[in-house]
């Protein structure tokens, strides 16, 4: 068999396409209904052009057809307005072959933006931005001006903080919100944010001098925005210390409150322990001051008549190293 040279073969077959005018070139199925995007109903939402590699194909895609509906609602596209369109492109002959639907249904649908989605998106990104923990956080109120109602299409939202937030408090941040990658708008959200910290309360009241035990105080949450500095933060500080002034139930604990437990009252007879080494010496002795827990005291050494300084180790008992 002799071979074919297309070189030579296919310009001449196109050649022959082109003479022969648009009912060789085109194919356009219509749909009895279509799903629209834009404000404008253009052929490509309606129709589907086949068997054509004419340029002007992409210019029929884009061919605007007339006002789409409303965002959500329904229209109707009638075979008039799609017939005097077409017309001037492709000529009333090969219109005459086209089957195009009496009514073409539309709908245009919405971008899926929602105020949930907007609340979580927000929430989102302060958990993902904010110092504290999340089991300490609330995240309320938040709001935003404007209509979030867009052409349906690949929705994609930034999230730019506004300023520099401490995210506590009032949180302002913008929402760059682009459909099929256009910024359509910047949508300015707010919200609230409370940060809570756990700090001390008394359970029950406690009268100055006591010292405070495990069951007299409880740990509660508070509002950031609502503590003084110095509170007392976990049971550990507190417990085993002597309150300064009286407390009722509820009321949190400030450190400057407790002290240390007086072990040794001043005039107190007290044993003098002298550890150096593997040696071991106690001797007798007497406070000249009030001693706490951790502290030192003033005591006379009742053997040797003079005053040293010593720790305070327990009731009755202080220590000196060398």
């Amino acid at each position: 068999m002799k071979r074919v040279n297309l070189k030579i073969i296919l310009p001449a077959i196109l050649a022959i396409l082109v003479a022969a005018g648009p009912a060789l070139a085109l194919s356009i199925q219509f749909r009895p209904e279509a799903k629209v995007r834009g404000s404008q109903v253009r052929l490509q939402d309606v129709a589907l052009v086949l068997d054509s590699n004419e340029p002007r194909v992409l210019s029929l895609y884009r061919l605007k057809l007339g006002p789409s509906p409303a965002l959500g609602q329904s229209g109707e596209l009638h075979r008039r307005t799609i017939v005097a369109k077409l017309t001037p492109l492709l000529g009333q002959a090969a219109i005459s072959r086209l089957r195009i639907p009496a009514v073409i249904y539309l709908t245009r649908e919405r971008a899926a933006l929602s105020s949930r989605l907007i609340e979580d998106k927000f929430r989102e990104f302060v958990l993902g931005h904010m110092p504290w923990p999340r089991d300490r956080v609330r995240i309320y109120g938040v709001t935003y001006r404007g209509e979030i109602n867009f052409s349906a299409g690949r929705v994609d939202i930034t999230v730019v903080p506004v300023g520099h937030p401490i995210y506590r408090g009032e949180v302002a941040l913008n929402f760059h919100i682009r459909i099929d990658d256009k910024l359509v708008k910047v949508l300015l959200v707010r919200g609230r944010v409370d940060v809570y910290s756990e700090v001390v309360v008394a359970v029950k009241a406690i009268a100055p001098g006591n010292v405070i035990g495990p069951g007299d105080v409880r740990v509660v949450k508070v509002n950031q925005a609502n503590l003084s500095p110095g509170l007392a933060t976990g049971p550990r500080q507190v417990i085993g210390l002597q309150v300064r002034t009286s407390f009722r139930p509820g009321q949190r604990i400030h450190l400057s409150q407790v002290k240390s437990p007086r072990l040794i009252r001043r005039g107190e007879e007290v044993t003098i322990v002298v550890e150096t080494g593997g040696l071991r010496i106690t001797a007798p002795g007497r406070a000249l001051t009030d001693g706490h827990v951790g502290g030192r005291v003033s005591v006379l050494n009742l053997a040797t008549k003079r005053k040293i300084m010593a720790n305070v180790k327990h009731p009755g008992i202080v220590t000196v190293s060398f």
